[in-house]
């Protein structure tokens, strides 16, 4: 043949799984696929999940169907992907770097109430489940309150360092 005619406006993506996973992913959930950079992203849901593993690896193939009306994805491209097997409801969800651990607890920075300035109290927290890049905090911050989100290590060091000077 001197040419081939393709649409490339849907394309899919192929995951490999461990079979212990298998029992956990359905047709019609939904999957985050990212380009290798992690520069594009795009929701795309499992249309197939295959009846057998893969005797060289052990792994289950999965596939994702992809919209692809902007030329955004290569078939052939590598691409990583996250699979949600489970949702939760929770009452307060911090992103994962607001967690820091001083003296073997896990700690919030929080807003002092009366601070004019960025003023920060530490504050333990008991945590619950973790998702990506999110963990629910089931004790110790109120819903509203301002905390430290990103850079909390520089507020740690800060706070180590007044104690330490403390004593």
């Amino acid at each position: 043949s001197l040419f081939s005619i393709a649409d490339y406006s849907q394309v899919y993506a192929d995951f490999n799984v461990f079979p212990r996973d298998r029992s956990r992913l359905k047709v019609g959930q939904v999957a985050q696929v990212s380009d290798a950079e992690g520069l594009q992203r795009i929701t795309g849901r499992i249309f197939y999940v295959a009846p057998v593993g893969n005797t060289t690896n052990q792994s289950v193939m999965v596939r994702v169907q992809l919209d692809n009306r902007q030329n955004i994805w290569t078939p052939g491209q590598f691409v990583n992907g996250e699979l949600l097997t489970s949702e939760r409801n929770a009452s307060i969800v911090v992103p994962v770097e607001a967690i820091q651990q001083i003296k073997g607890k896990e700690v919030i920075f929080v807003q002092t109430a009366h601070a004019t300035s960025h003023a920060f109290e530490t504050r333990a927290v008991q945590l619950g489940k973790r998702g990506a890049g999110a963990v629910e905090v089931l004790q110790g911050l109120n819903a509203g309150e301002h905390y430290v989100t990103k850079n909390s290590y520089v507020v740690k060091a800060e706070a180590l360092k007044s104690e330490a000077e403390e004593d």
